[in-house]
């Protein structure tokens, strides 16, 4: 019974983990991804602030634009990771699974994950270019 109510807590949702080993040979509990995913999401905030509106508010003063494109593109990826992380359960038994010989490959969810991260940066990205020429800043130096 104690084994029990552990694993439980151990998994917040109550819903027990798959016996076994897994592929990766990780066991990664979902206090730990839900963790990481606060961290991710509250350093993407941080640095989206550093990166992003604090140049875009100097560029208001000066007129002129310095963004680089790691500045522009690491606190979305960061951002998007956390929250991604924060909402669904993204362990490595629910992401990866072993396909032909014996390779580690995506899952559906894995791969929508994927998939929707780069989906999610272009429109970002593409949002950020029309906010600066709406200001009347070139996005381009």
């Amino acid at each position: 019974m104690k084994t029990r109510i552990a694993q439980a807590w151990l998994n917040l949702n109550g819903i027990a983990t798959p016996d076994g080993a897994h592929p990766t040979g990780r066991r990664v509990t979902v206090l730990r991804t839900k963790t990481i995913g606060a961290v991710c999401t509250f350093t993407g905030l941080a640095t989206a602030y550093l990166f992003i509106l604090r140049p875009i508010q100097e560029a208001k003063r000066n007129g002129v634009l310095h963004q680089g494109p790691f500045g522009l593109v690491m606190p979305l990826v960061l951002l998007y990771c956390g929250i991604a992380i924060l909402v669904t359960d993204l362990r490595d038994e629910k992401t990866l699974r072993v396909g032909m010989q014996g390779r580690l490959s995506t899952t559906r969810k894995g791969r929508i994950f994927q998939y929707g991260m780069w989906l999610t940066l272009c429109v970002l990205v593409i949002a950020w270019c029309l906010y600066v020429r709406s200001l009347g800043l070139v996005p381009s130096r």
